[in-house]
């Protein structure tokens, strides 16, 4: 007779025990992963850049706001990666305008028919009902300058 295992083959307490432990810490650390927020993610991911930023820098992006000034490599980690950008140039020389998504959840109602059983027939009736459905809109944009922050503009939620 092995440890594992008793006479008629079934598995022991202590060799299920240790499974579930194990199944335990693994789902364990999948929660904790899971709940870190999308700044501490991006911070360990981009660690190289997070590093060698100021310690004004570093609190701003811990907070995920940007300033004027601030780098490419320290917006994205604060704000993550655009949804689309544009490049252009002026009088002062080439730029690049990223834009930032926001989303947020809209109301909407409709009015919809239903049929139920009435006496053996079937009777229409008219119900108004409501849902939520997910929208995106440009929740920001960044003039990027030389890889340094020049100008940045927030847009509130749409009303409708």
């Amino acid at each position: 007779m092995n440890i594992a295992s008793t006479k008629d083959g079934s598995v022991n307490s202590c060799s299920k025990r240790k499974s579930c432990l194990v199944i335990l810490g693994v789902f364990s650390a999948i929660l904790l992963l899971g709940c870190q927020s999308p700044i501490q993610r991006r911070i360990d991911q981009n660690s190289v850049e997070y590093q060698a930023l100021n310690s004004e820098t570093s609190s701003k992006v811990d907070q995920g706001q940007i300033a004027m000034g601030m780098s490419e490599s320290a917006l994205k980690i604060a704000w993550g990666d655009p949804v689309k950008f544009a490049e252009g140039e002026d009088s002062q020389g080439h730029f690049k305008t990223l834009y930032f998504q926001g989303s947020y959840w809209k109301s909407i109602g409709f009015w919809e028919y239903r049929y139920f059983r009435s006496r053996r027939r079937y009777a229409p009736t008219l119900d108004y009902r409501s849902d939520r459905i997910p929208k995106s809109y440009i929740q920001a944009k960044v003039r990027i300058r030389n890889g340094f922050v020049e100008a940045w503009e927030r847009y509130p939620q749409p009303l409708n």
